[in-house]
């Protein structure tokens, strides 16, 4: 059994995770990639064989340089759709990516919602503790707004997301820099709680830099995840954590 979350003594700033953390976006199969219907949208444009296919090209074109940049949706799409056996050429690939982004939006509208007790963890927390946020996303301000939508957003400081910073996590320097908007050093890192439900991305890069950590561990929710580590601190409820 993991050892129980930390004292709120022991911290003076908390750092959250968004996706599937604060918001969740997987689907009923547990997937993370939400492509909604943009596999079938492909297969009925004629430009792969398949949904599979599809997903296949997707998941390699998200690959991401080792150099930490993120990677905006429109280009991911685009490395796609240039994978496709049509052989689209660039004017075709441009012309057809504004129809696959306005059906992503639609289909994640649909399927984002609030983790379960969120609101009440965070009212509860957003009297003690001063709060951020540090998401990946590849749409710059985008968590900001679906923070806002859900009625989440007056609990934070700032966000900081990769699509605007340029960089994502596990790359140091999206978290060094929350920790210079917070008006702390590297250095204070230790004073930092951080808090999310990836082991590679959120995790142990936080930890690696000095900050306390707590994995909200996701893995009782019939995701596709690896649950927490048996040395890290980890919930499984929002309720536990106060």
């Amino acid at each position: 059994m993991p050892p129980s979350p930390v004292a709120a003594a022991a911290f003076d700033w908390i750092f959250f995770d968004c996706f599937n953390t604060l918001i969740d976006d997987f689907d009923d199969a547990g997937e993370e990639h939400g492509l909604g219907s943009l596999p079938e949208l492909a297969v009925t444009l004629g430009l792969f064989p398949a949904p599979e296919a599809f997903v296949a090209a997707y998941l390699s074109a998200r690959s991401l340089p080792a150099d930490g940049r993120e990677i905006l949706l429109p280009e991911r799409l685009g490395r796609v759709l240039a994978a496709s056996p049509a052989a689209l050429d660039p004017r075709a690939i441009a012309a057809v990516v504004p129809e696959f982004l306005a059906r992503w939006e639609e289909d994640y509208h649909r399927l984002i919602r609030p983790t379960p007790g969120v609101q009440e963890m965070l009212m509860h927390w957003s009297a003690r503790k001063p709060a951020a946020v540090i998401s990946n996303f590849f749409l710059p301000k985008q968590p900001e707004e679906y923070l806002r939508r859900f009625g989440l957003h007056g609990h934070f400081r700032f966000v900081v997301d990769s699509a605007d910073f340029g960089y994502r996590k596990p790359d140091p320097r999206i978290f060094l820099h929350a920790i210079e908007r917070a008006g702390l050093a590297p250095a204070d890192a230790a004073r930092i709680l951080f808090i999310g439900d990836r082991n590679d991305l959120d995790i142990q890069p936080a930890r690696t830099l000095g900050m306390q950590v707590l994995h909200f561990d996701r893995s009782r929710a019939g995701r596709r995840v690896q649950p927490a580590a048996a040395d890290v601190r980890a919930i499984f409820d929002w309720a536990d954590f106060r």
